[in-house]
């Protein structure tokens, strides 16, 4: 889709097809147009066709990831009064088995769409370059989406690795577990916002830049070729940014509650300062104790 773009965009940059013709006015001048936007239709269309099959393989992606976090989350539900809360294998077992499916489906999705999405950045902004928009190639930004993109897909990693084998875990280690699960989730609804935001401003940036770059190389009865295509895509992207916020929130949701069921509260790694001293204190005692006994000893020994 980069090539066919690229070859396009350098094409009608070299062509300067929009420049006016003298003397040519009424039917003319109208036949005119319409050649200059028939053959810009031209150059666009393989572009245009490859963007759409772009779009339309990340949504699917994006659906999926939505409808497996709402199945997932459907079937916690329809299986928490099931499990007996004296039962904590049970309840753990049950844990286990959604946080895996869910989790392990997101990171699945996550990497389709990064594998997919990924290369795209450096390969979009040389075509813009190589077609003269060096101001819009640069504004893209599109290093950011993928760095956001990036993020959440380690999020989705790092949640799935904390709760393996949680099964087999004690209950410290299951609460501590679930404090570093409710931390990373946290991370991750930032992360997906951001995710959201950048793509949202790279789409508003590719739209006034290719705009305005493409005003100044054909006629304004040509607007439809580029304008059309640019819409929709635009309803495509709110779709995902919002499909995709809509699955972590719920995700996050959900794993909250799971953990609740559990009846474990999260429990912290990091102790107070003001608790510590406790330890410290005992091993103090322990350790003057030996002493004496030592002291003693000896005393008793020289006696």
């Amino acid at each position: 889709a980069i090539s066919e773009l690229r070859d396009a965009l350098v094409e009608l940059n070299n062509s300067n097809i929009n420049q006016e013709f003298p003397g040519f006015g009424g039917m003319v001048g109208q036949m005119v147009e319409e050649t200059l936007c028939k053959k810009a239709a031209d150059l666009a269309k393989p572009a245009i066709t490859k963007c759409e099959t772009t779009l339309a393989r990340v949504t699917h992606h994006v659906d999926q990831l939505l409808t497996g976090t709402l199945e997932a989350g459907q079937s916690l539900a329809e299986s928490s009064g099931n499990s007996s809360k004296k039962d904590l294998a049970a309840r753990l077992k049950k844990f286990e088995n959604y946080s895996n499916r869910v989790l392990g489906l997101g990171v699945q999705q996550w990497h389709l769409m990064y594998d997919m999405l990924n290369p795209l950045a450096a390969l979009a902004t040389q075509a813009l370059e190589d077609a003269g928009m060096h101001s819009l190639a640069q504004n893209l930004r599109l290093d950011r989406v993928n760095e956001t993109l990036t993020d959440v897909l380690h999020i989705y990693q790092a949640a799935h690795n904390s709760v393996h084998d949680i099964g087999n875990k004690s209950v410290i280690e299951v609460g501590i577990t679930l404090r570093r699960l409710n931390e990373t989730m946290t991370t991750g609804l930032s992360g997906v916002d951001a995710f959201a935001q950048a793509l949202n401003t790279s789409f508003a940036e590719l739209t006034e830049g290719l705009g305005t770059g493409l005003m100044s190389l054909l006629p304004k009865s040509c607007n439809s070729i580029w304008k059309q295509p640019l819409a929709s895509a635009g309803l495509t992207l709110t779709n995902i940014t919002l499909k995709v916020q809509d699955s972590v929130h719920r995700l996050a949701s959900d794993l909250l509650q799971a953990g609740k069921q559990l009846g474990i509260q999260p429990v912290s790694t990091t102790k107070p300062a003001s608790k510590s001293g406790g330890p410290r204190l005992l091993m103090s005692r322990a350790i003057t104790l030996s002493v004496i006994v030592v002291v003693a000893a000896i005393a008793g020994f020289s006696a």
